[in-house]
């Protein structure tokens, strides 16, 4: 790669979403020939302007160069799963229903094959976020891979600046990802994680991550282990979704909830909990809640009896932003007051 290349990249690497330093790298490849500095200057003038002529143009610019700019994923699944910025493919949602056929069959062998060319793709160089929706079954219901294999090609590619990872989709079905503790050297710039299904976290080294979302199926103990003993000094908002974990993490979730090295925690949801009550009682007692902005508690069980730590405890819930108890059973009577003594709580009464 040319030192001038390298350089104009390099500003990039340094803050994918400097778009200054796309349209410099764009005025140089131009100048060297290469369609890719036109298209980079239409679709960042069409973001900029709005205007649908420079949207057409950007559009044009892509059809006549579109086996340059896609190449063999064109042929592998359907373009409108990638989302494009000032040249460059920004995000890409993949799911089996975009997999293209030709002559009867499917010309990538499953979603692994795809991640794996679209990762070494000169277009997806500064891709910043990937969704894969599921990769375990067809239309047809028939198993055809596991995440497994896109973990392991994710790990292998070491993306430059991904900031954003999602897999399984519970729209979709949710995902068999397994043990994804391997991929956290590639993942070490990564902002937020999604995570859908049967999953594994391993001993977690994530020092950028500022959003997880987990929905395990089911959580388990060495899962909610993992997660008391995560390390992650910049993660803002943590939401698990617990509605089919085992009785026996109650411990550790207590835990969680007791843990002082989170100094940027701010959200926090705790969704579909059959013990959501002792939640309220915990965080009335853990220096957590001074840093909490947000407290999501939807679809737990939760009882008049329950709500009693925060009708004592007002005052230290009352900084909130939000205390989300929808789908709780909660009395009207006892709901009116609730929210007469913390507006900020919202939800239904029956």
């Amino acid at each position: 790669m040319p030192v001038l290349t390298e350089t104009l990249e390099a500003a990039i690497l340094r803050d994918p979403d400097d778009l200054a330093a796309y349209a410099v790298y764009g005025d140089w490849l131009a100048e060297q020939g290469d369609p890719r500095g036109e298209l980079i200057a239409t679709q960042l003038a069409a973001d900029a302007t709005n205007d649908p002529e420079i949207r057409r143009a950007a559009l044009r610019v892509f059809s006549k160069h579109r086996d340059y700019f896609v190449g063999a994923l064109g042929s592998m699944i359907a373009t409108d799963s990638f989302t494009w910025r000032a040249g460059f493919i920004h995000r890409a949602v993949l799911s089996q229903d975009r997999l293209l056929i030709e002559g009867g069959a499917r010309v990538a062998s499953s979603l692994a094959e795809v991640v794996a060319t679209l990762l070494a793709h000169p277009s997806a160089r500064f891709l910043m976020d990937l969704v894969i929706r599921t990769n375990n079954r067809d239309i047809w219901n028939r198993t055809i891979g596991s995440q497994k294999d896109i973990v392991d090609r994710i790990a292998a590619a070491r993306p430059l600046v991904l900031r954003r990872l999602q897999l399984g989709d519970s729209a979709y079905g949710f995902a068999n990802v397994g043990r994804i503790d391997h991929a956290w050297p590639a993942l070490a710039s990564i902002h937020e994680l999604v995570l859908q299904g049967d999953f594994a976290l391993g001993k977690v080294a994530l020092p950028e991550l500022r959003s997880i979302s987990l929905w395990p199926m089911p959580l388990k103990r060495r899962g909610a282990r993992e997660l008391v003993e995560a390390e992650w000094p910049k993660l803002r908002s943590l939401r698990i979704h617990l509605g089919n974990s085992l009785d026996h993490i109650a411990r550790e979730i207590v835990t969680l909830i007791h843990r002082n090295d989170m100094p940027a925690l701010a959200d926090l949801g705790l969704l579909a909990y059959k013990h959501a009550e002792t939640i309220l009682d915990e965080l009335a007692r853990a220096p957590l809640l001074a840093r909490l902005e947000t407290l999501d508690l939807r679809h737990g069980r939760i009882s008049d009896r329950g709500v009693r730590p925060l009708l004592a405890n007002a005052a230290a819930f009352r900084h909130l932003a939000r205390i989300d108890l929808s789908d709780a059973a909660i009395s009207a009577k006892v709901f009116a007051r609730l929210q007469t003594l913390l507006p900020n709580v919202v939800g239904e009464s029956p």
